[in-house]
């Protein structure tokens, strides 16, 4: 088991693409973790994964970072929903659009994405510039 700090000192920020499926694999089971208070969970590592499938730029990764962040209530606080954001806002609006009609996370991965959008939080939001934040906090 990785913890954040022997996981981005193998693969950074930026992982190869080859990565994706692994990565989301550790991601379902931190948020597994948060979820039952029973084993410790490491937010740092969930934080950089989450960064990590953002830094891909897959749209359809927005739906298992929505359903990580909000496993329990620190996730949802401390995990950033710009997470969801890497493909850009207008790809993922359209991909949780299209499988919000069979899918009830992905419908509340839109509202949530939608009433963010409305209270203007994202006015200026670049993919890029959240990947430089977190570079610096990486770093």
């Amino acid at each position: 088991m990785h913890t954040c700090k022997s996981w981005y000192k193998l693969h950074g920020l930026t992982p190869p693409r080859e990565l994706r499926q692994e990565i989301l694999a550790m991601l379902e089971d931190e948020a597994r973790r948060s979820a039952i208070w029973e084993e410790p969970y490491d937010a740092d590592l969930m934080r950089l994964l989450m960064l990590q499938l953002f830094s891909m730029g897959f749209a359809e990764d927005s739906l298992p970072i929505y359903q990580a962040k909000f496993t329990c209530f620190d996730t949802a606080c401390g995990m950033d929903m710009e997470f969801m954001l890497g493909a850009g806002i207008v790809p993922t609006v359209e991909f949780l659009k299209k499988r919000a009609l069979d899918n009830s996370d992905a419908a509340k991965a839109l509202g949530y994405l939608q009433e963010t959008l409305r209270s203007g939080h994202l006015r200026d939001f670049l993919p890029e510039d959240h990947l430089g934040y977190y570079r610096n906090y990486f770093g």
